[in-house]
């Protein structure tokens, strides 16, 4: 975050990490007590994004609940932290986007639960895992399982036309 400024970064990408065997609501307080510790040392001109996890073993952030949580608990950062979704990560933690319904569906859910308003960016990705595997094992796109028809209505959806995009 430091860097950003003379690098020209708007964004710094953040994964949340695990609870270690602690359980959520300690590994989620950890999050936001780091977070509130380092952001006021930082310049308000970059932004830190909550990337969304898979789900394996003790991992945090795989369910928009939880990067709410996260959030809910830095009130006063709604300006400095936002959300960066990975769609690999997405459909190992269970989320459907394969289908028109299904993408409609998922971004409906994260508006609810968190606010397209919050999500900034997106890791473009496809998978060789199974829906729901909580495996992060990235694949080219169209040579993974998720598709073309959910992804093209994910990015076609007219309430993340400002979200910057990024091929991994």
């Amino acid at each position: 975050l430091q860097r950003g400024i003379p690098l020209g970064v708007k964004y710094v990408v953040f994964h949340t990490g695990s609870h270690r065997g602690a359980g959520i609501e300690v590994g989620i307080t950890r999050i936001a007590q780091a977070i509130f510790r380092f952001l006021p040392e930082t310049s308000p001109e970059v932004m830190l994004l909550l990337e969304n996890d898979v789900g394996a073993g003790h991992s945090l952030g795989h369910s928009f609940e939880q990067l709410a949580m996260i959030l809910d608990l830095l009130p006063q950062y709604k300006e400095r932290l936002g959300i960066c979704l990975d769609t690999a990560h997405l459909w190992g933690a269970g989320y459907d986007i394969s289908t028109t319904t299904g993408a409609e569906q998922v971004l409906q859910h994260f508006d609810e639960v968190i606010g397209l308003e919050r999500l900034h960016v997106i890791h473009l990705n496809d998978t060789e895992k199974a829906l729901g595997s909580h495996r992060d094992v990235h694949a080219r796109l169209g040579e993974g399982i998720i598709g073309t028809e959910g992804l093209r209505a994910f990015f076609s959806d007219p309430r993340v036309q400002h979200v910057t995009v990024l091929l991994e």
